[in-house]
């Protein structure tokens, strides 16, 4: 009798055993992430992240985890996600790659404004950007035709060409590109002198897409 409950204990231990290391594992197989939002218009959905096979970095499996409305943090498996804060009104889509692992990790969604809002900013904006510019290089707007130039971001950020009008003079003929920064409620020169091609090396703290976006005008 003492042998028969002995192999039951030792059965009954096993399994508890087991099932302690197989809770523990699941538990640990989630991690936390924390998502929240620059405005209470926006909402995010969490998808599956591709990987392999030479997927794009931002590509995703169209197969929907959580969607989510308002600040919120939530526990997922393991694993890389894509956060995507699909275009509402004025701010275009954005995608969020998230490697969940060993530590907690968050997303403060804050898109860009679409173009059509930039666009409509920019007309706004226009002459006080052309003062600033102005200010800065005072023969700019009597050698240069300033051109329209772009809005980037949420309109803090502005870029154009600065196109020589006499255009004969081979020495002075290229176009130069210039970068501006909001602070507040005025305009700054960001980028000083004007360049042919602007350097991210040169302005580290400018967004990499706004002098690629500078570059390409």
């Amino acid at each position: 009798m003492n042998k028969k409950r002995f192999i039951t204990y030792g059965f009954l231990s096993t399994i508890l055993f087991v099932s302690v290391v197989l809770a523990f594992n699941y538990f640990t197989s989630f991690q936390t992430l924390s998502i929240s939002f620059a405005h209470n218009s926006l909402k995010a959905e969490i998808y599956p992240a591709n990987s392999g096979d030479g997927a794009d970095e931002l590509s995703y499996i169209h197969s929907l985890v959580e969607s989510v409305g308002e600040d919120k943090t939530v526990r997922l498996k393991k694993g890389t996600y894509i956060v995507k804060s699909p275009q509402s009104g004025d701010y275009k889509e954005t995608l969020t790659r998230v490697v969940l692992e060993s530590s907690k990790e968050s997303v403060f969604i804050q898109p860009d404004y679409t173009d059509q809002k930039l666009n409509n900013l920019l007309t706004q904006e226009s002459t006080a950007i052309h003062t600033a510019i102005a200010a800065k290089y005072r023969r700019i707007p009597e050698l240069y035709t300033i051109s329209q130039g772009k809005l980037f971001g949420q309109g803090e950020w502005y870029a154009t060409t600065l196109v020589y009008k006499n255009q004969a003079d081979l020495y002075q003929s290229d176009t130069l590109r210039i970068i501006l920064h909001k602070d507040g409620d005025s305009w700054k020169v960001a980028t000083t002198p004007p360049e042919i091609i602007i350097s991210k090396v040169i302005y580290p703290d400018i967004p990499s897409f706004v002098i690629d976006g500078a570059n390409n005008l």
